[in-house]
């Protein structure tokens, strides 16, 4: 028995010799008639909706049609003095994609990088077959190039940044890549007529034919050519019988209407072809080997084939493309809910924070389209009150544990605005706890509530970064510890919280903030990481501290701008005015 290897060598033959013996009639025509077959191969190569070059197994190029003129920059009598080698950015993959074609007589999909004649550089993916051309073996390939595709994969990853389904929307797209984008531009240029004549006799026109055959084998997309009247199959390339399930044998003992599910469909297409002429964009399903449905849109344009009236219709799959939309159109849902949610947090913030006898400056940024910072400046008639918080984690459950706190501590001080601080915490523990605990996530807050007294006093309690304090005095520094408890912990806090005092002098400036700040990191000398730290909040604060509170705010913004922030930043200026 022949292994595989003798099959292919005895295939790759036969295709030869009939080549050959193609080439030997065709010699026996004048002059013109090669001249005129030449031109129509020409013609026939310009509806290849992509770069398309023939070339010597040597490397020598003697064809690039239109397309390859436009995609690599160089004209038609510049293509004729270049090795094909030249083209890849890489010349030692020419070798291997050579290796490649000549094993399997055949290379699909095969992934490289082109140089154009201005030396830019585009990925892009080879579909080649051997043929006999111009009396000489050559080498055919078909150029599909991936820059959009790439781009399109870039503004992507850029635009779903979502955590939580990031992992779904790149796989779907993946294979929307492949599918979808690049192949349904190209189909389009299938929009040309391609009409194969025999004017020059049936030996010419039948090399003509098998120059076409092969090319539209290496087309990445079912095609078909069928006869007009009855839809008789009379060629359909290698990817239709994948696609469908049937040997090219079985095709050529079909016809279109058996691949329809509905028959109606196939009346309603031809009605369109009648119409218009050609058909652009039609939706329907069709029927596989296995009786399976699938939807695809068809692209069709009247030809003539073997002396006949046909149709060349190219068929694109929308099972991938249907599947990838149902799934964007789910996650815009998700993000316009999300969105809404954003919308709905940045809106019980305070919009102008003010305090009378204040300067005051707040700033927040989420590190995710919902955040778990919070801060408030709630004045309930002769009371103001500050809060400063962080849920743990960020993202959308932090968000909305943030949600329930602001709205907790809103409701428990418009029924009573003079309660403690402590008090005030343990009333709002008690509730975010239990909600906690009901929605199943592991969460907690640190958060420090202040409740504004007389002449420069506040009254304190919770546990949460340190508060720091500029003295117009001194211009030194002070660093405030919080003493207490977080919350969402335990149902009960009360006994781990006090209430204490600290006091701002006229020119003395109060800076909250999240660890969002104090943990933004960068690279330092090359590979170690240093975070912003405590001590240098401090050393820039106490540099801009005899500032406006919008001027220490926006001086501690710009000292961050070297630092990745991975975490919610959050702060909130207040300095005392001076009279």
């Amino acid at each position: 028995m022949m292994n595989n290897k003798d099959k292919m060598t005895e295939k790759l033959q036969k295709r030869i010799r009939k080549l050959e013996a193609a080439l030997r009639i065709v010699s026996r025509h004048s002059g013109k008639t090669e001249v005129r077959m030449r031109k129509q191969f020409e013609v026939v190569s310009v509806t290849i909706p992509a770069p398309m070059i023939i070339s010597k197994e040597n490397g020598e190029i003697i064809f690039a049609n239109l397309n390859a003129q436009k995609t690599f920059g160089y004209s038609c009598e510049e293509f004729a003095g270049l090795e094909e080698s030249s083209l890849y950015n890489n010349p030692d993959d020419r070798q291997l994609f050579l290796e490649t074609l000549l094993k399997r007589g055949e290379a699909e999909g095969f992934r490289v990088e082109l140089r154009k004649s201005e030396d830019s550089v585009f990925p892009a993916t080879l579909f080649s077959q051997q043929i006999y051309f111009d009396g000489q073996d050559c080498i055919l390939t078909i150029v599909h190039d991936l820059t959009e595709v790439m781009t399109l994969e870039k503004q992507l990853r850029e635009t779903w940044e979502l955590e939580s389904v990031r992992t779904d929307i790149y796989d779907e797209l993946e294979r929307l890549r492949k599918e979808n984008k690049k192949l349904k531009k190209k189909i389009r240029g299938l929009e040309a007529t391609i009409n194969i004549t025999s004017h020059h006799g049936d030996a010419t026109a039948k090399s003509l034919e098998e120059q076409y055959r092969q090319t539209l084998d290496i087309m990445p997309v079912p095609v078909v050519i069928s006869v007009r009247p009855d839809g008789r199959f009379l060629h359909v390339n290698r990817r239709t019988c994948a696609i469908f399930g049937f040997s090219y044998e079985e095709f050529l003992k079909l016809t279109a209407p058996c691949l329809y599910e509905n028959p109606e469909d196939r009346e309603r297409f031809l009605h369109m072809l009648t119409t218009d002429g050609k058909v652009n964009d039609f939706e329907v399903n069709m029927k596989k080997s296995d009786g399976s449905v699938f939807p695809v849109s068809l692209f069709c344009e009247p030809v003539t084939f073997q002396n006949e009236p046909c149709l060349l219709t190219v068929i694109y799959d929308l099972k991938e493309r249907k599947r990838a939309e149902a799934k964007i159109n789910e996650l815009q849902r998700v993000l316009t809910e999300m969105e809404i949610a954003v919308s709905i947090q940045a809106g019980l913030l305070p919009k102008e924070p003010k305090m009378e006898g204040y300067e005051i400056s707040a700033y927040m940024k989420p590190a995710e389209y919902m955040g778990g910072d919070y801060y408030d400046i709630i004045n309930f008639g002769d009371m103001d009150w500050i809060v400063i918080g962080d849920v743990s984690g960020h993202g959308v459950p932090a968000g909305l544990v943030m949600i329930m706190v602001q709205t907790a501590i809103h409701v428990a001080l418009s029924q009573n605005a003079e309660i403690r601080p402590s008090a005030l915490l343990t009333v709002i523990n008690r509730i975010i706890e239990e909600n906690i605990r009901k929605i199943g996530e592991s969460k907690h807050m640190s958060i420090t509530v202040f409740s504004v007294q007389k002449m420069g006093e506040f009254t304190f309690s919770g546990l949460h970064e340190d508060t720091l304090i500029y003295r117009a005095e001194s211009g030194n520094v002070e660093r405030v510890e919080t003493n207490g408890m977080w919350i969402g912990i335990v149902d009960d806090i009360e006994e781990m919280l006090e209430d204490d005092v600290l006091a701002l002098n006229p020119g003395d400036v109060m800076l909250l903030y999240t660890d969002g700040i104090t943990e933004a990191t960068r690279k330092d000398r090359g590979t170690q990481f240093e975070m912003f730290g405590d001590d240098r909040l401090r050393k820039v604060f106490r540099k801009l501290g005899n500032r406006t509170a919008e001027e220490i705010r926006t001086g501690i913004i710009e000292a961050l701008q070297d630092y990745n922030w991975e975490d919610d930043v959050t702060m909130l200026v207040l300095k005392r005015s001076e009279s």
